[in-house]
């Protein structure tokens, strides 16, 4: 609000004409002379501050500007995510979409303890990408103490759980056939693998991670994991191990 100075003058006998009077206080639009009204008890009214309607005009469209480029944006930006932005970060994240929501998750967590974690994969027959898990591991009580794994294998316990080894990996990489069984030592304590001098037909061995060999005839006969899956109709290979659940050493189908 602007501030003005009342001027007090006499004006007997003296008239003023709209140039003289505009700006100055009054009551009644006499009092302004001809030309002029009296508006908000200024002679011609308030002048407008220098640049205030530009400047609030101004204002107004930028803003309004503002709102078109947001509402171009927001347009222009998807909202959520769908089943196409799950996808693997790497090995062992996968990146997936839940109820509108992109989250990650480390395979190893949802496979827990028991069930070591194979990766994240691209699983073919379902077109998405998932983490795969192992069997369940057999629980143990005693560290430092060699059991006998399911199937014919040995295995150790850590951390509460059977990680086994199959006897004819144990006993092949040792110089022998293969791996006749498991069973307590006969001297100390603990279990052992029981060697032979030949492998047993149809006993399945895994020469490295990717290559797994057949017994037969008393030899053995790799073959890469990724040639087996194929040939028996899979899209995937997530390697040669041993696995409790199958209670022997093969490949991983999927």
């Amino acid at each position: 609000m602007r501030r003005f100075t009342l001027l007090l003058a006499l004006t007997s006998g003296c008239l003023f004409d709209g140039e003289q009077t505009r700006g100055l206080p009054c009551n009644a639009d006499e009092e302004c002379g001809p030309g002029l009204s009296c508006s908000d008890h200024v002679c011609g009214g308030l002048e407008p501050e220098v640049g205030s309607s530009d400047e609030a005009s101004g204002t107004e469209a930028a803003q309004s500007d503002e709102t078109a480029i947001d509402d171009e944006s927001s347009a222009a930006t998807p909202q959520g995510c769908t089943d196409e932005d799950t996808e693997c970060l790497d090995g062992n994240i996968l990146r997936s979409c839940s109820d509108g929501k992109l989250s990650t998750t480390d395979c190893r967590g949802p496979c827990g303890e028991a069930a070591p974690s194979l990766g994240c994969h691209h699983y073919a027959a379902e077109s998405r990408d998932t983490c795969f898990c192992a069997n369940a591991r057999p629980e143990c009580e005693v560290s430092n103490v060699y059991t006998c794994a399911p199937g014919n294998a040995l295995g150790s316990c850590e951390d509460g759980f059977l990680d086994g080894t199959d006897c004819d990996d144990i006993c092949a990489d040792a110089g022998y056939g293969g791996g006749d069984y498991c069973g307590a030592a006969q001297e100390g304590t603990g279990d052992i693998c029981y060697c032979g001098n030949t492998c047993t037909d149809g006993a399945s061995r895994c020469t490295n991670g990717d290559t797994n060999a057949v017994c037969s005839g008393g030899q053995w006969y790799p073959e890469s994991c990724d040639a087996i899956c194929r040939a028996n109709g899979y899209d995937l290979s997530l390697g040669c191990r041993y696995d409790p659940g199958w209670a022997d050493s093969g490949c991983s189908c999927w």
